[in-house]
């Protein structure tokens, strides 16, 4: 088998953090969100929703979706377990996890995708080609949520030494990819928060987080300052000019004939 990745997107990364805690090791192939390589009719035909990232068996199938990416290495290899032991540890975790994704994870990316250039007209994720346009509004929306997602992270870890009791699982994973996303838009753990500083840096000091750290910033500044580069390259591939244009600078190859077996 083999995961179509990301390495600089959040959810992406939440599933090699996930597979790094339990020592898996999957083939890789990288494809290039910001360029809009996951647009492209290679990867469309793969999931035709454009989304990151993608578990491919060796018999064809695949499955989308971080969580149930995560639900099946679960199930084949349950040690340490992420996703909780009894059935009331697991409610705890999946509770925890989904209220850090979506004041967390979803929120940055409506602060992200509805002032970041490149995603003008692809603003929510899933859209395959559908042009969606960016709400300006929703980026106000998207900073409340996070004010929101810091509150209850404090609380969450006043009671306990993780995010959903004292063990290291899932909702610590997401919760620690959505306040590094959260930094690509200037938004960081308040200086008053104590313990979610302390959460933070002992998670930092993970293997999983080394291993599955993003591979370079991708705020929105460091973006424009790649665009002349990015449109340059975008000439030179010929690429339709209904495409978005790409931000990285390192060069664009085809990933599809490519998948390369690297440590997750």
């Amino acid at each position: 088998m083999k995961l179509y990745d990301c390495a600089i997107a959040p959810n992406p990364r939440r599933a090699r953090m996930f597979l790094a805690e339990k020592d898996l090791v999957l083939p890789r192939v990288e494809v290039d969100i910001l360029g809009g390589e996951n647009l492209r009719e290679a990867f469309l035909a793969i999931n035709p929703r454009g989304l990151l990232p993608v578990l491919e068996f060796d018999d064809g199938g695949r499955i989308d979706e971080v969580m149930a990416i995560c639900h099946y290495f679960e199930q084949i290899q349950p040690e340490p377990r992420l996703l909780g032991r009894t059935p009331r540890e697991q409610a705890l975790v999946l509770s925890r996890q989904r209220k850090m994704e979506f004041d967390g994870m979803i929120a940055t990316s409506e602060v992200f995708r509805n002032q970041h250039p490149e995603f003008a007209r692809r603003s929510l994720p899933g859209g395959g080609r559908d042009n969606i346009t960016a709400i300006p509004e929703l980026v106000t929306r998207g900073r409340q949520s996070l004010q929101r997602f810091f509150h209850w992270l404090e609380i969450y870890l006043s009671e306990h030494a993780h995010v959903a009791g004292d063990e290291f699982s899932m909702a610590d994973i997401t919760a620690f990819c959505a306040i590094d996303f959260a930094a690509w838009v200037d938004i960081r753990i308040p200086a008053e928060h104590a313990r979610t500083q302390a959460w933070y840096a002992r998670v930092a000091a993970r293997p999983s987080a080394r291993v599955a750290r993003i591979s370079h910033t991708c705020s929105a500044a460091a973006a424009e300052r790649r665009a002349v580069t990015g449109r340059a390259r975008l000439a030179r591939l010929d690429i339709p000019s209904s495409m978005p244009s790409p931000r990285s600078a390192r060069p664009v190859t085809p990933v599809f004939s490519r998948p390369r077996d690297e440590q997750v």
